[in-house]
């Protein structure tokens, strides 16, 4: 518990402004639990239009939220080239 925490602690005060796709999908990431509600989470959380299916761009924004973030909680000094992704 107390890592996660300090990650949410670094997170917050190494950039003056947070993303909050990156502060929760990395929180969903890291929790314990089951990888299905995990992933349940993170479809409805990009589920922007709540129509209950992902567009490209809403799976765009998961992956790389959920990339950054992982890269942020495990202080791996890189982040994932969006033009990459699409």
């Amino acid at each position: 518990m107390g890592h996660r925490l300090k990650w949410v602690y670094v997170m917050m005060s190494s950039v003056s402004l947070i993303n909050a796709l990156e502060l929760f999908s990395g929180l969903i990431i890291f929790a314990e639990s089951k990888f299905e509600e995990k992933v349940r989470f993170l479809f409805d959380l990009f589920d922007f239009n709540e129509l209950n299916s992902l567009w490209l761009i809403e799976l765009e924004f998961l992956i790389l939220s959920c990339a950054n973030a992982t890269f942020k909680i495990l202080s791996i000094n890189a982040e994932v080239n969006e033009e990459e992704i699409s």
